[in-house]
């Protein structure tokens, strides 16, 4: 049996899975526990992915939404936008530079 380390990327792909599976189930409560607990690893590891962080937060707020969290959901899908830009703003940055 294989044990991997709470700060080890595979274990937060998995929560993320896991969130996304209960969630098309219509499991609403349990997919917002794996998805706050892939926020908190890779928060507390700050695993540099901020795309795939953005992603798990914009499933987390829908998920909040879904459960009638709207202040909640608006918080976390904010936080998941300017991930999300930012993120996108750094690959276009990359991408120019590449270019010269």
């Amino acid at each position: 049996r294989l044990h991997l380390h709470p700060t080890h990327p595979d274990v937060t792909g998995m929560l993320h899975n896991i969130g996304m599976t209960l969630q098309k189930m219509g499991k609403f409560e349990r997919a917002r526990s794996a998805y706050e607990e892939c926020v908190r690893l890779k928060k507390h590891n700050w695993i540099d992915n901020c795309e795939h962080l953005s992603s798990t937060l914009m499933n987390l707020g829908m998920v909040l939404y879904r459960l009638n969290k709207v202040h909640q959901a608006i918080k976390i899908l904010e936080e998941g936008l300017k991930l999300s830009i930012r993120f996108s703003s750094h690959n276009e940055r990359s991408r120019n530079a590449d270019e010269i």
